[in-house]
């Protein structure tokens, strides 16, 4: 009996490995289908041929696609990240795959790849006669004992230790980066020096880099591991805030959390990777965290001057270069230099060389030089600190950019490198959301106001800011306030400037505690205002895609206290970028994110779009980008005033009736904003690639996915009609008009055929001639029979117009009075005669109503086919009027096949062949598809037909085996080798009684 329940067993598991592991081939196919097309794509990037069929959203997914996260059903899964793939209706989320994002290598990289696996043979056995199965589980459970916990993944990870969140949390998130010949992991001859400034909030890598002059713009950035692998390729980051020269910046969100651990173990690198036009070499750094990093106020690039001896005994000199890192202590005005250098020291320098460090602020003033022993050199990298001052006028000349820096060894004064102490090297656009404070006393049902601030800081220090404020009340006063423990100190009065809700200027005397307050978060902006005060702490602006736009928007609701910003812009792809942030009181609610059209200005018969950005975020922020705007939405925001962003917040977990209860909304208009030419509506066939001379709306027309389809007409009298509206002409007497996929079309009446011998003249308002009515008719003073929004009088007779087609000349209306002396609508379709011909050998002809027989050509040149069989050609024609008939009567094509209405069956997965657990059905052309349910067995045994979906007591689906001896049975029952023998043998039995 255990060795029959074993089989059976077995015997079920490879079903269901048998079915799921079809889940496991497609997912896998998709994936290396993707991954196969990219690898083509860089094989073959100046291919004009692929070029030509790949559109410049899909050329831009795939150029976008991260190395490090997973894209797999329209959402992202970072590395060593686990779930269960959801299939959509019907099948939904697959409980018994589990899929993993993990990191393999690909050539120098590091991609992410997708492996799904069935872990439903990792079950264990439910100690009971009645296991269930809960729903989102895989495996089943007795009714009495808590729900088991999904089995681990097949696919085991090796993974380093991570640090727990709350020692990720207290470590340095500050890092700093040199980046040049000398430091490179191949190191190379470029003249070009660079320095960066990285950071991590939550997830998201902030950097940016100070490049040296005349060096080019940087067409990409690579991040490595210490073996070289490329770990991720991202974009510099153009913003609108070009107040900082020789500055790249940019984000990288959702980092991955094995690699945010490398990057705190100072095992990351950086390549600034130049575009091929500039012939330049690609340098690169390894990314540490160097003393005073946290701290740094003030930043300097050195660079050799203008020439240096290119060679030493006759072999190349690698350039080299260095980077400072200023911190300021205020009290006692003295400054700690972090120094971070290479490339100035003779070839016999090996230990305890004497360096010199020397400040010169501008105005005539005298130089400070300090003197300092560098114990050992290094070939890449060399760090020394210097504690120094400037004296009264250190601080205000460190702000205004007006300290020159240099450093040198004293036995090379000729390799010597220098620059200039300015603010950070970061990119220093500081951004805040305004909203009520939290400590203000505000009344139940108040108008909470709201607004936003951007500040850029220049290269001399200067502070160039932007404030809008709506809904308010009456304003007192705006400034800018540094925020310390024991009292706040305000920084510039803006009251002067604000009008109208607005203000804008540039703060040209900050002092160090200004922009040290600015540095660290203390400054803030208060909107002193009747009855409550604004205010918000300036961040650092996170330098994403969608900060392409001079300002952002601002989303919010009158009596709401929460309020966000939300940057928005549109790329030479035609994607748009978006970058929200949240503000308010705690605790933070989760929401939601649509884009929603409401087009009352640009032109409604285009079709409206409702697009869900992010179904929920938990986070004060969020930054991604869509793909699914049309060209007519990319258009509504090149004009501005049609699109809205809105944020439900979900502040409730309550459940109730009301559907919209605990749910908050708030709405943000988007105004203009530049939107390339390419994705509007008059200008550039995407397909072609040639530009359009002012189309307009006919651009609309072609065949193209990407474009929308016009649902609405508006005529001359700016009236609106529906797609697929009909009405009788206004200004032409006896026309039809009709409106289709927004555009009108008129077509002149068409009168039937009258059953009399002296027709009457058509009746004022009729365009028809009519038969003389009777007795009753002639008292009839009722209006007739309406029928398609018209009226028509008793005794008429007309064909009934059917958009997009027009009059339909085989079918006749006519309006009469019935036995209850009422008008009565009658509709008769022209009887057709019978053919001489099959059916299936008839055709139409343009502009009739029956079908007619073919003229048979009188001389025939090929045999006719033998008696029963039929030729190709009417094989293929029965076969389509088949489909034709089915599809008629309510069936349903699916992959080249038409299933009649009401007929059900078990779907085919290849290559597992028929999957018996799901039933699809055809009702009036719907398909539909569901899992079968199983009942509850109580027998003992069960056994599983090989033909069915659910398990069977085993004397039920044995009723043809019950008659055999024990014998039998048991040879039958028992291993499958025994059996197989007592069969040979019965062979071999029979055989010989037919020979004998």
């Amino acid at each position: 009996m255990n060795l029959h329940k074993s089989v059976t067993w077995g015997g079920a598991v490879c079903r269901w490995l048998g079915s799921l592991w079809v889940l496991v081939l497609l997912l896998s196919i998709a994936f290396e289908a993707a991954t196969d097309v990219e690898a083509r794509r860089s094989r073959h990037g100046e291919s004009q041929g692929f070029d030509s069929v790949v559109s410049p959203r899909q050329e831009w997914r795939r150029r976008r696609r991260k190395n490090s996260e997973c894209r797999l059903g329209g959402q992202w899964h970072a590395i060593n990240t686990t779930w269960s793939p959801n299939l959509g209706p019907p099948f939904g989320v697959w409980n018994c795959v589990q899929c993993v994002c993990v990191s393999v290598q690909k050539k120098r990289r590091r991609v992410a790849r997708v492996i799904c696996s069935n872990i439903k043979n990792q079950c264990p056995e439910a100690l009971c006669w009645n296991p269930v199965l809960l729903p989102g589980h895989c495996c089943k459970t007795c009714p009495d004992e808590a729900p088991l916990e999904r089995s681990a993944p097949a696919v085991q990870l090796e993974r380093a230790p991570q640090r727990d969140a709350f020692a990720e949390a207290h470590t340095g998130n500050d890092f700093v980066i040199l980046l040049n010949g000398r430091t490179s992991q191949s190191p190379v001859t470029s003249p070009y020096v660079a320095t960066g400034r990285l950071s991590i909030k939550r997830s998201t890598l902030h950097f940016s880099f100070l490049l040296s002059s005349n060096m080019p713009a940087p067409e990409s950035l690579h991040f490595l591991n210490a073996d070289g692998e490329i770990l991720e390729i991202l974009e510099a980051q153009s913003t609108p805030f070009d107040v900082n020269s020789n500055r790249v910046c940019g984000t990288w969100t959702r980092v991955p959390r094995d690699y945010r651990q490398l990057l705190r173990s100072e095992d990351v690198w950086v390549a600034l990777v130049p575009p091929e036009s500039a012939e330049a070499d690609i340098i690169s750094g390894r990314v540490a965290r160097y003393v005073g990093a946290d701290t740094e106020v003030f930043s300097a690039l050195m660079t050799h001057g203008s020439s240096i001896p290119p060679s030493v005994s006759g072999t190349p000199r690698l350039p080299g270069g260095g980077t400072a890192i200023v911190s300021v202590d205020s009290r006692s005005e003295s400054l700690h230099i972090s120094l971070v250098f290479n490339g100035i020291f003779p070839p016999s320098a090996s230990h305890n060389v004497s360096m010199v460090l020397q400040l010169t602020p501008s105005r005539s003033l005298p130089p400070v030089t300090d003197k300092f022993l560098l114990s050992k050199v290094f070939t890449d990298v060399n760090k020394a600190e210097v504690m120094t001052t400037l004296g009264d006028t250190s601080l205000p000349q460190l702000t205004r950019g007006r300290v020159h820096i240099k450093l040198w060894a004293e036995s090379a004064p000729e390799l010597a490198i220098e620059g200039t102490v300015a603010a950070r090297a970061t990119c220093n656009v500081f951004s805040t959301v305004l909203t009520t404070a939290d400590s203000e006393e505000v009344a139940e049902g108040e108008r909470f106001g709201a607004g936003w601030a951007v500040l850029a800081l220049t290269d001399e220090g200067f502070f160039n800011y932007q404030v809008q404020v709506q809904a308010v009340g009456r304003v007192t006063g705006v400034s800018m306030v540094a925020v310390y423990k024991r009292k706040d100190r305000v920084v510039h009065d803006l009251t002067e400037s604000f009008s109208n809700g607005w203000a804008n200027g540039t703060y040209t005397r900050p002092t160090y505690g200004d922009l040290d307050a600015l540095m660290r978060g203390r400054l803030q902006v208060v909107i002193e205002s009747e009855p409550t005060n604004l205010q918000g702490k300036f961040e650092v602006q996170a330098m994403t895609d969608a900060v392409r736009s001079n300002k952002p928007a601002l989303v919010r609701s009158v009596g709401v206290q929460w309020a966000a910003t939300a940057w928005v812009a549109v790329d030479d792809e035609c994607v748009m970028h978006y970058h929200v942030q949240l503000a308010g009181p705690d605790p933070r609610p989760s929401w939601q994110l649509v884009l929603q059209e409401k087009d009352e200005t640009y032109d409604p018969r285009l079709a409206q779009q409702r697009v869900v950005l992010e179904e929920a975020v938990d986070n004060w922020e969020v930054a991604d980008h869509t793909t699914l705007l049309t060209q007519a939405s990319l258009s509504r925001l090149h004009v501005g005033g049609a699109s809205y962003l809105e944020m439900l917040l979900f502040t409730s977990s309550e459940t109730t009736d009301d559907a919209n209860s605990g749910i908050t909304r708030l709405t943000g208009r988007l105004d203009a904003m530049s939107v390339p030419d390419a994705c509007l509506l008059d200008n550039v066939d995407v397909d072609s690639h040639r530009r359009r001379v002012s189309c307009g709306f006919d651009c609309l027309n072609d065949n193209d996915d990407d474009r929308p389809r016009r649902t609405k007409c508006i005529d001359n009298e700016k009236q609106v009609y529906e797609d697929g509206a009909s009405w009788r002409s206004l200004w032409t007497r006896c026309e039809q008009c009709m409106c289709t996929r927004g555009t009108i079309s008129c077509v002149p009446e068409v009168c039937p055929t009258v059953q009399c011998s002296y027709p009457k003249p058509p009746l004022p308002g009729q365009c028809c001639r009519m038969c003389p009515a009777n007795d009753e008719e002639r008292r009839f003073r009722g209006p007739g029979c309406h029928f398609n929004n018209q009226t028509h009088p008793v005794g008429s007779q007309w064909h009934p117009f059917l958009p997009p087609n027009g009059f339909d000349k085989c079918v006749t209306c006519s309006c009469n009075l019935g036995d209850d002396h009422r008008p009565l609508l009658q509709c008769t379709r022209v009887e057709c005669p019978l053919l001489s011909c099959p059916h299936s050998e008839s055709i139409l002809t343009p502009g009739s109503c029956c079908k007619t027989c073919p003229v048979r050509p009188a001389v025939v040149t090929q045999p006719a086919a033998p008696p029963g069989v039929l030729s190709d050609d009417r094989k293929l024609n029965r076969e389509q009027e088949r489909r034709n008939r089915l599809i008629s009567e309510g069936g349903c094509p699916i992959k080249g096949i038409v299933r009649a209405n009401g007929e059900e069956w078990h779907p085919r997965l290849s290559p597992g062949g028929i999957y018996r657990c799901i039933k699809c059905s055809c009702k009036d052309g719907d398909l539909s598809c569901h899992r079968l349910s199983c009942p509850q067995l109580s027998c003992p045994r069960k056994v599983h037909p090989p033909d069915s979906c659910c398990a069977q007591c085993e004397q039920q689906s044995s009723t043809g085996h019950t008659n055999r001896s024990p014998h039998l049975q048991r040879r039958r029952g028992g291993n499958r080798k025994g059996g197989k023998r007592y069969r040979k043998r019965r062979n071999r039995t029979n055989d010989r009684g037919w020979r004998g």
